[in-house]
């Protein structure tokens, strides 16, 4: 789907599993659109999915994420923070 504006929604849960280790699940809505007319008819995309957070320390976090959309899905690994 090819547009100009997007506009989303998510919900996510976060569970404390260990010290900095957390457990996340997340589900979503999203659509994709070129002007506001085409916005109403544009259909909702669903996502959804689960990951780990493991926050190193006050700044730091490596993340593990799988998720789910209409006809895919993806493992995303990341960092943010300073070491």
């Amino acid at each position: 789907i090819m547009g100009r504006s997007v506009a989303g929604s998510q919900v996510e849960l976060r569970r404390r599993v260990w010290e900095g280790l957390v457990l996340v699940g997340w589900g979503g809505l999203g659509v994709v659109f070129s002007d506001d007319v085409s916005a109403l008819r544009c259909e909702m995309l669903p996502n959804y999915g689960v990951g780990l957070r493991w926050y190193i320390n006050p700044t730091s976090v490596m993340r593990v994420d799988y998720g789910f959309g209409r006809g895919c899905k993806a493992l995303v690994v990341g960092y943010s923070g300073m070491f």
